[in-house]
């Protein structure tokens, strides 16, 4: 074996030891903050208008309840009111997936929406979310422990304005859309 050869050993096992520790660290650290989350929830039931953390439909609006600890009080709230946002995107577009998929199966290759065009218009449409979110009530609490304070956040979006815009940015696939929209699927949307 060269000399080469063992140093490369070496640093390859180096770098292996390195990920495993910061793998490890880094899941024990995403494993501790949703139970002191879940602590501080059950804890408190001051604020009528924040049921629990989630996804709650009413009527045309989905909304969405999250929770953030931060340093501070702006630091919490600003963290509470990204994590709704960024639920609220994830929420709608696997919603919006699930049923172009389930549609896609339905109606078969002719309808168009399994076309690798359509999908990345689709997707793209999808991120109009983000632009539509609205940031409802918001509020602090502190922990009892005294490790920080908990946001508390509500972002809601009108359903009929988020298909308004999907109208828009789909125009060009006017077919394929109006396919999604007229499937039993959307109807639970």
């Amino acid at each position: 074996m060269t000399m080469n050869n063992i140093i490369a050993r070496i640093l390859i096992l180096i770098l292996c030891i390195g990920t495993f520790a910061c793998s490890t660290s880094s899941k024990s650290a995403q494993n501790s903050v949703p139970k002191n989350n879940d602590q501080i929830q059950k804890g408190k039931k001051d604020d009528e208008w924040f049921p629990d953390e989630g996804v709650k439909i009413e009527d045309d609006t989905l909304n969405v309840y999250a929770t953030a600890i931060g340093t501070d009080s702006a630091d919490a709230t600003t963290r509470a009111i990204n994590r709704a946002s960024l639920l609220m995107e994830k929420v709608i577009s696997g919603r919006l997936e699930n049923i172009r998929s389930e549609s896609a199966k339905k109606l078969g290759s002719e309808s168009g929406l399994a076309e690798p065009e359509f999908l990345f218009a689709f997707r793209e449409a999808a991120d109009v979310v983000s632009t539509l979110v609205e940031t409802g009530n918001k509020k602090i609490r502190e922990i009892p422990n005294g490790d920080g304070i908990q946001g508390l956040a509500r972002a809601h979006l009108s359903k009929q304005q988020l298909i308004e815009q999907l109208d828009e940015q789909l125009i060009s696939y006017q077919q394929e859309w109006d396919a999604i929209k007229d499937s039993k699927a959307f109807l639970k949307f």
